[in-house]
This record gives structure tokens, C-alpha cells and sequence, in this order.
């Protein structure tokens, strides 16, 4: 997970796919038709460099049609951090703050959990 990239619950991101084939081959297909994308849309695909490279533009659906919102966070006097759990996620990304001011590397990801001791960190 990139933790210097902020999406907004509401955000519609855009990804590019960049595929690259070995020597001696190239990529035929670019329409449509040929690619099934699961979990987002198709929004363009184009081949470059002699049809060696093939990039896949994809439109990703809105977090908030996703994912449920976490309802209680509670951190105890020991560092232990318990939230709800969010219908649909996949893990978690916590990040401390200090005094109001965010240290990047003092951050984890979870995954499957809503517990997690942040004394450590």
C-alpha cells in the first residue's frame, strides 16, 4: 500500500496497467472485447512501442459503494487500538499521530484484524 497516496471515500480512482511482452512477442489484442475486467471499467487500452507494450486504462468504483464505514475506534492506556469492522475490507491501514503531527513511518498495515497494539510503533 502506497502511504503517501490519500483517496477520499467518495474518489472514483483511475489505474494504468502497464503490460510488457518478452522479446520476440507482442500484444494483438486492444479493443474492448478482448479484456474481462473484474471489479472496475475499462476506460481505454493501447499498444506502444511495436504492440511490445500494452497499457490498460481502468476506472475503479467509489470506496463508499465498497466498503462499509468503521463506527467506534477505541485506543487503551496500554496502546491496544480495537475498531469495528468495515463490511467489505480487505485489511486495515493505521497510522499514530504525535502531538497532532502525522510520522509516516510510525504506520502499519493490517490485514483481517480490528485489533492491534500501536505501542510499539
Amino acid at each position: 500500500m502506497d502511504m503517501g497516496t490519500t483517496w477520499e471515500i467518495t474518489d472514483t480512482p483511475k489505474i494504468t496497467v502497464h503490460l510488457a511482452a518478452d522479446d520476440n512477442y507482442y500484444f494483438s489484442v486492444y479493443k474492448a472485447e478482448d479484456f474481462k475486467i473484474t471489479g472496475g471499467e475499462l476506460i481505454e487500452a493501447r499498444r506502444e512501442n511495436s504492440s511490445n507494450d500494452l497499457y490498460v486504462d481502468i476506472q475503479l468504483p467509489a470506496l463508499i459503494n465498497q466498503v462499509s464505514p468503521i463506527e467506534t475506534v477505541n485506543l487503551s492506556n496500554n496502546g491496544q487500538a480495537a475498531w469495528s469492522i468495515s463490511q467489505g475490507a480487505s485489511g486495515y491501514q493505521v497510522k499514530a499521530y504525535k502531538r497532532q503531527h502525522i510520522h509516516s513511518w510510525r504506520s502499519a498495515e493490517i490485514l483481517l484484524q480490528t485489533v492491534q497494539t500501536l505501542s510499539h510503533l
